[in-house]
């Protein structure tokens, strides 16, 4: 336990385990567990058991007899293992060993108590718990070794270094990757080294045992002791060979006890032939094969064999002592590796061993081997189970041989001056350096990404000290290569001709660096990264290279998203939540370096203007020129959609439509549609002479709800549409029917609108509040048909005159509902002061705008309901109101005189009355004669010959016949005057 801080043993054997008293400040320590000593231990001095790996006294002899501890002194502890010298009356001395009994406590809660009660010298914790805690199990081995000579000290061996707390003294963990731990005694004799041996090494034995005698038994109860995937894990380290069982030469003397402490050394190389074959043949038979998921117990993936979970056992044992520890420790100005060269070199010696033993046992996770042979079948289930299996064995074998180059990787930094090295790394990579773990290193993308800063440090200070990339590079990959692959080394050799291009002056010898830059680059831009790419874009745009920061980072675009995703995912309109979008943010980055570029020499060059150095300007705007026409000869339509977006930020796009590029006009109409694109891309067509394609466009935006459009920008659309439409037969192309119904139905569109336009400040003034009303907003937004513009707005606001306007400009005759329209208009003035002016100048009005239509001004209708409206009001009524209002309207003279004289005789009531007649001819007369005197005028704005002076004869004697008999004198007088002066005068 972490608690404990003392264990005092008493002469009869008895452990006291004291820990530290919680909440007080002082160092004051309290019991904590008793444990009592091991009883029943044979004598070491009597007659020796029956020999052999798992002995049992069950053929009915009597055992030997035991010992009693006594006189126990000079006792050592380290991690579990305990040994004390005892005092014996002889000259032979005794050492009490014990350890934890780690099958047993593997097994906690199942048959571990009951094999302790059966096996000698194996006893459980203690009776005695003073902290009132729980019944514990763990379980103790415990054994007698005879020395020569009485004990004087025992110590733990200085020499084994201490192993990972964290491990403690769990030797199933720590076995494979340390020494076993060992005691230093010193007797009367001399000094004696005392090992641990542990159960590999127990394993080991007993596969000797087995090759000589061919009993497998032992092993068979070796494995149900510590299960089988602890037992198969021992047998791949021994197959394996690993460095911490059998070293090639042991330093060590020691006294051995079979069932306890030794050492372990092969006696020949057959032997070691030998126990390799049993070790792999106990993987292949109990290793167990692949099974499928099994529904009924929850189970979704398939289960894998125990070998290999053996197999990932081994490996997270032998990596252990490394994997969660910081790789460098220090300072950045004073760094040094956190774990010792020798440790490092021990792990990777262990994972080459494993390595090679992997590759020359293929068959240990295929198909037809022991394991899969003669065991219910092999099914499709159990291909689809091997299959998963086979897949996470050769993940992890790539993490074996990438963990080897990783640490080679820190040993190649140990070598080439790692203080020197992370000295000249940017603080931000110093950081990120000492904050990781070797588990990061090799797992993350933070640690691949921190690999090849380094790689680049690496080289970056051997070039300094005059050493080629090529010899850099190949130790690199010769050590390392996951860390420098072959297309790593390309980019190197490219940063070097990159150099080159710096020291060297401007002309033949710089451009040549650079393009092979270019091409060493163009090979390895799958594994460039975006910061190296904008590193060498930069590098290119100092040093004026316009082709290489166009090319290379459109070969970049076109490798990061070589499946087309990022250019699927924009020419579908970049929808939202699509995982898609990350692969065009890949490209997008690319084209940002070439913008870069471009903004760059633009901005120098104007900066160069501003200084008056002229020679400058024009040499960088001839690099910008050169850099942009390559950029344009690009067949990739996302980057140009990228470079049009910023040539249209730089103004107001008049440079883009001037491009000769075939991708303007699919950019311009690439979704999403924006008003500033659909402005260029009519200003485009007019360009192009595709005016056709300008007047839809242009219809289009009239149209469109997606721009937010004024009513008063929709009508200046239109009329644009029109006049592009109209200049399609004047360019002398052939005009289509389809284009003349296109045309007519842009003017249909216009003269609607044109109607809405006029509309709209009349609602505005007629609705209360106008401005927050949804139906007016909407009025002043959308184009809206004529019906709409009637139903909704006109007839519901009795905008009497609109009402005309939209019969007018929709041709739709409807004589009642005009003829209702217009006894409005006379209605609403009848009862003013003046109401025949009023009347009079909105009449005139909508003449002079609607004449001579016949919907809208139909003059029989209104001549009839003017001339009853003054015969109605006869006595406020000027003479000829009626016929004047409607020649200032615009009707001519002689049409109205016509109209009225066809009322006069109609006899329609209530023009059957002498009255009414009478009224009228008054009014017919007055008109002539004012007529006949503005004809007569000189400078009159009517010429004097255009007088129908025939026709008006022809009626005033007419007229005179009518009232010969009766009628009234005055109109007789006055007509005979007309009469007089149309006679003498024409």
């Amino acid at each position: 336990s972490k608690d404990i801080r003392l264990i005092a043993t008493s002469t009869n054997g008895v452990r006291f385990y004291f820990e530290k008293q919680p909440y007080i400040t002082d160092q004051r320590l309290r019991l904590a567990y008793v444990r009592l000593p091991p009883t029943g231990l044979p004598d070491p001095f009597a007659d020796a058991p029956p020999s052999g790996y798992g002995a049992r006294y069950g053929d009915g002899s009597a055992p030997p007899p035991t010992w009693t501890p006594s006189e126990v002194g000079f006792v050592a502890y380290k991690l579990g293992l305990l040994a004390g010298g005892a005092i014996t009356q002889g000259l032979e001395g005794l050492l009490l060993c014990t350890a934890p009994d780690l099958p047993s406590l593997g097994k906690f809660g199942t048959d571990g108590m009951q094999l302790a009660q059966q096996q000698p010298g194996h006893l459980a914790l203690s009776q005695y718990q003073p902290t009132g805690a729980g019944p514990l199990v763990l379980q103790e081995w415990a054994c007698l070794i005879p020395l020569e000579g009485q004990v004087c000290s025992v110590v733990p061996n200085p020499a084994v270094p201490a192993v990972s707390k964290a491990a403690g003294w769990n030797e199933n963990v720590t076995q494979f990757s340390g020494p076993p731990l060992s005691f230093l005694i010193l007797s009367n004799c001399g000094l004696t080294l005392l090992s641990r041996k542990r159960p590999v090494q127990t394993l080991l034995n007993l596969f000797e045992e087995f090759g000589r005698s061919s009993d497998g038994n032992p092993i068979l109860e070796f494995r149900e002791l510590y299960g089988t995937t602890q037992s198969l894990a021992m047998a791949l380290a021994i197959a394996a060979e690993n460095s911490f069982i059998c070293p090639p030469s042991n330093p060590h003397s020691a006294v051995a006890q079979d069932s306890f402490m030794t050492n372990c050394a092969y006696t020949s190389t057959d032997a070691v032939s030998s126990v390799k074959h049993v070790a792999r043949d106990f993987i292949l038979e109990f290793g167990g094969r692949a099974s499928p998921a099994d529904p009924r117990y929850g189970g979704s993936t398939p289960r894998f064999s125990m070998k290999y979970e053996a197999l990932a056992l081994y490996f997270s044992r032998l990596v252990r002592p490394m994997w969660k520890e910081k790789i460098a420790k220090g300072t950045p100005a004073s760094p040094s590796s956190n774990i010792s060269p020798a440790v490092l070199t021990s792990i990777q010696g262990n994972l080459e061993r494993l390595k090679t033993f992997l590759a020359s046992q293929p068959q240990l996770f295929l198909p037809g081997t022991a394991a899969y042979d003669g065991r219910g079948g092999f099914g499709p289930a159990d291909q689809e189970a091997w299959k998963a299996e086979h897949v996470a064995a050769m993940q992890l074998q790539t993490l074996l041989n990438q963990t080897i180059e990783a640490i080679s990787f820190v040993l190649l930094l140990i070598d080439y001056n790692m203080p020197l090295t992370i000295s000249r790394m940017d603080p931000s990579l110093q950081q990120a350096f000492f904050g990781l773990t070797y588990d990061d290193f090799l797992t993350t993308q933070n640690g691949r990404d921190t690999a090849r800063n380094l790689v680049n440090a690496v080289i970056n200070q051997q070039i300094g000290q005059q050493i080629s990339v090529d010899a850099i590079s190949q130790v690199l990959q010769e050590r390392c290569g996951s860390f420098c692959s072959s297309d790593d080394v390309m980019l190197y050799k490219a940063q070097e001709q990159i150099r080159r291009a710096k020291e060297a002056a401007p002309g033949p010898e710089r451009l040549n660096a650079l393009d092979q830059s270019l091409k060493l680059f163009e090979k390895g831009t799958k594994n460039m990264t975006p910061q190296r790419l904008q590193s060498i874009c930069k590098d290119y745009q100092d040093l004026q290279y316009a082709w290489g920061l166009v090319v290379l980072p459109l070969k970049c675009a076109e490798d990061w998203d070589s499946d087309e995703r990022g250019a699927a995912y924009f020419n579908a309109g970049c929808p939202p939540n699509d995982p898609r979008a990350d692969d065009l943010k890949r490209r997008n980055v690319c084209y940002q370096c070439i913008i870069d570029s471009l903004k760059g020499f633009a901005d120098a060059s104007n900066a160069a203007v501003a200084t008056g150095d002229a020679a400058k300007a024009a040499d960088l705007d001839a690099v910008f020129q050169r850099a942009l026409t390559i950029a344009l000869r690009s067949q990739d339509f996302v980057f140009h959609a990228y470079l049009y977006d910023w040539v249209v930020s730089k103004d107001d796009g008049s440079e883009l439509i001037e491009m000769a590029s075939p991708f303007v006009e699919q950019y311009l109409t690439h979704q999403p549609l924006t008003r500033q694109k659909m402005e260029l891309l009519w200003q485009y067509y007019v360009q192009q002479g595709r005016y056709m394609d300008a007047a839809k466009t242009l219809a289009h935006m009239a149209e469109s709800t997606d721009f937010g459009l004024k009513l008063e920008e929709r009508v200046e659309y239109l009329s644009r549409a029109i006049s592009n439409a109209k200049s399609t037969s004047m360019d002398g192309s052939r005009r289509h029917d389809s284009d003349a119904e296109f045309l007519s139905d842009l003017q249909d569109k216009l003269d609607v609108a044109s109607v809405q336009l006029e509309l709209l400040p009349r609602v505005y003034r007629a609705v209360p509040d106008a401005s927050k009303n949804p139906q007016v907003l909407d009025l002043a937004s959308r184009l809206m048909t004529i019906t709409e513009l009637y139903s909704d707005y006109a007839d519901p606001l009795d905008l009497d005159d609109m009402k005309l306007l939209i019969l007018h400009t929709s041709e739709h005759n409807d004589v009642p509902l005009v003829t209702s329209i217009w006894r409005s208009i006379l209605d609403q003035d009848k009862d003013h002061g003046d109401s025949f002016v009023m009347l009079g100048a909105r009449v005139a009005e909508l003449g002079r705008r609607f004449y001579p239509s016949e919907i809208a001004y139909p003059l029989e209708i209104l001549s009839e309901m003017l001339e009853t409206y003054t015969l109605e009001r006869k006595d406020e009524a000027p003479s000829a109101w009626a016929l004047r209002v409607l020649v200032e309207g615009g009707v001519p003279h002689e049409i109205v005189l016509d109209y009225f004289d066809h009322i006069k005789d109609s006899g329609v009531p209530p023009y059957q009355d002498p009255a009414a007649i009478y009224h009228v001819l008054n009014d017919i007369t007055t008109f002539i004669a004012e007529w006949l005197d503005e004809a007569l005028r000189p400078g009159s704005r009517f010429a004097k010959a255009a007088f129908p002076a025939g026709k008006v004869e022809d009626l005033v004697s007419r007229y005179l016949s009518t009232l010969r008999l009766h009628g009234d004198e005055g109109i007789k007088r006055r007509l005979l005057d007309i009469q007089s002066k149309v006679r003498s005068r024409f």
